[in-house]
């Protein structure tokens, strides 16, 4: 319901239970970096870490959660880690994208959202941070089609205009 102080405080207490659980944590560090507490959010990842060392999606998360901070640097790091931990992440493979597209690196961003994209076919995430560095790399013609088969495939299951929104924004439209 978007009540996003209300699970803040939902996570607060189930921390306060629990308060080494490295689900719960990454999932508050979700909340708090919604809400823009940058670094409540990038502690409780970094705790979520420790305890899980191995996940590849606490690693993703941080390197999500880095980005939104705007430590874009620190947030590819983070990613690479987590796709050393775990190489068919649909989601570092997304996030890493998104994290290169803010760095300017737009061809290594085709590269890792299509590694996404062949991960999960249908994820309409993946192809639009796809077409929307196709867009702004010039490679229009790569963005249209894209743009087309959103629009094709809301006639038989949900798309975000979200996702329509990036890529005729990043086809200047």
């Amino acid at each position: 319901e978007w009540a996003w102080d209300i699970s803040r405080k939902h996570f607060e207490r189930a921390l306060q239970l629990d308060p080494n659980n490295a689900y719960t944590l990454w999932m508050f560090a979700h909340v708090s970096s919604n809400l823009g507490r940058h670094d409540e959010a990038l502690a409780a990842i970094a705790r979520a870490r420790e305890l899980d060392p191995l996940s590849g999606l606490i690693h993703a998360m941080e390197g999500q959660f880095l980005l939104h901070a705007g430590r874009t640097d620190d947030a590819i790091h983070r990613l690479r880690e987590s796709l050393e931990l775990d190489s068919k992440s649909r989601v570092a493979h997304l996030f890493t994208a998104n994290a290169y597209i803010a760095k300017g690196l737009l061809e290594e961003a085709v590269g890792e959202a299509s590694a996404a994209r062949s991960l999960s076919p249908s994820n309409i995430q993946a192809l639009t941070v796809e077409a929307y560095a196709f867009a702004k790399l010039g490679r229009t013609a790569q963005a249209h089609n894209a743009l087309e088969e959103c629009l094709q495939t809301r006639n038989h299951r949900y798309v975000s205009p979200y996702c329509i929104a990036v890529i005729c924004n990043g086809l200047d439209r």
